[in-house]
């Protein structure tokens, strides 16, 4: 996720003997952008990012290089959770849709930038897949697309399910060949910008709404029943 803003800056106060004191201001160069974006804190950490000063480039850049961020890891008659070769593989015999999540503290009164690349390999080609988004409790925003080449944009409230966007043909999508159910990789975004959410897939914008706050701190991936998903980022 990325956050805005001036040019970041920083002091370091060094304290030497007698009562004399050094500060150190470090500056960094501006992002040459008029995009401004907003921050996600890492999960456990003792400082988390200051929300005080929106700052720039990716906040949180996961590639699963490692699992610092404390993914599920598990493997059991009906789950299978791993890091491997640099992604995150998610596989469920599951008659349910399975959703897979991390708790992540992100301000959304900045604009911000929330990405993940990923492909569906096996299950339906109907079937929906992606992200899950600010969930909390039962609540959550989801972004969703199949194999098929059609996406979803919903969200569960306390009322039940509020379908924002209904299954929409996209040729932004990277649709699985028909003859197989091996998906091809997509990448999901969603960008705010001022008060508006544009979605998009592989770059290209799909639907835009009106921006509202998070239900909760929790962002992850939504699995579909009987599915696998490959996982390369998340950021």
């Amino acid at each position: 996720v990325k956050l805005p803003g001036k040019q970041p800056e920083a002091y370091i106060k060094v304290i030497a003997g007698s009562g004399f004191s050094t500060i150190v201001r470090i500056y960094a160069d501006p992002v040459k952008s008029n995009e401004q974006w907003a921050t996600i804190t890492n999960p456990g950490k003792s400082n988390p990012v200051s929300k005080k000063e929106p700052t720039s480039g990716w906040v949180l850049n996961e590639t699963f290089s490692n699992n610092e961020n404390k993914w599920p890891i598990d493997s059991n008659a009906l789950d299978q959770f791993k890091l491997n070769d640099n992604r995150y593989i998610i596989s469920s015999k599951r008659e349910t849709a399975t959703y897979i999540t991390q708790v992540f503290t992100l301000d959304d009164s900045h604009d911000y930038k929330i990405e993940s690349v990923m492909n569906n390999f096996t299950g339906e080609n109907n079937n929906a897949f992606g992200l899950v988004l600010g969930r909390g409790g039962d609540k959550a925003l989801y972004f969703l697309a199949t194999n098929s080449g059609s996406f979803r944009i919903d969200e569960t409230t306390e009322n039940g399910i509020n379908i924002i966007k209904d299954f929409t043909y996209s040729n932004a999508i990277r649709a699985a060949d028909k003859s197989i159910k091996l998906g091809r990789e997509n990448k999901f975004t969603l960008l705010k910008l001022k008060d508006t959410w544009s979605f998009r897939i592989n770059d290209r914008e799909i639907y835009t709404c009106k921006a509202r706050p998070f239900y909760g701190k929790k962002f992850g991936f939504y699995l579909p029943p009987k599915g696998s998903l490959f996982i390369n980022s998340f950021k």
